[in-house]
């Protein structure tokens, strides 16, 4: 993984460390995650964003030339109330158009999507017991990184979770909740 907080795929395009590991190839699966921001600034204007939009698409190409027949996913990650809702009028805005502008950047990027965002959304209507935010109201809690986890997995993997998953350390009811948004949003 090669994690900058808040940066931009394009400012990943030009990190060594970024490219370090981009050259090592080789891999099966690679998961692109921009600055959150970044889809919603995409499915709100394309056009006034296609550097965001191209950034994507040149990572994608980079990751492609060292991991010859990988599969790309682009994350769209949650929407947050922090910010001032990213920028957004409001929560549900910013999860629209991040959602619209993930699969504007996955379809540009010949890339899949990852429907981590949809995920949350489930989880904070059905289970506002649940905190999946960290208290700086934008950054995933543990058990937004658990959700995002159990997208993920689902994602790769294609199936339902063994008899025995791992709760990670987790309230065990509520990752059994989670586990279960995630399977309704990734298989069904």
């Amino acid at each position: 993984a090669s994690v900058k907080g808040g940066w931009s795929m394009g400012q990943h395009l030009d990190f060594a460390p970024t490219d370090d590991l981009v050259a090592e190839g080789g891999y099966d699966v690679v998961f692109l995650q921009d600055q959150s921001q970044a889809p919603a600034k995409v499915g709100y204007d394309k056009k006034k964003n296609v550097s965001l939009l191209k950034a994507m698409v040149g990572m994608a190409d980079k990751v492609r030339t060292t991991s010859e027949g990988c599969r790309v996913v682009v994350e769209c990650t949650w929407a947050y109330p922090g910010k001032q809702n990213g920028g957004f009028e409001s929560v549900a805005e910013f999860y629209k158009y991040a959602g619209k502008g993930a699969k504007i950047m996955a379809k540009a990027a010949k890339a899949e999507t990852s429907p981590i965002r949809e995920a949350f959304r489930i989880a904070n209507m059905e289970r506002p017991d649940i905190l999946l935010f960290a208290p700086d109201g934008y950054h995933q809690s543990p058990y937004g990184s658990y959700l995002k986890s159990c997208v993920n997995y689902l994602l790769i993997y294609g199936e339902k979770f063994g008899d025995s998953p791992s709760d990670c350390g987790l309230n065990a009811k509520s990752a059994a909740a989670l586990r279960r948004i995630a399977e309704q949003v990734v298989l069904q």
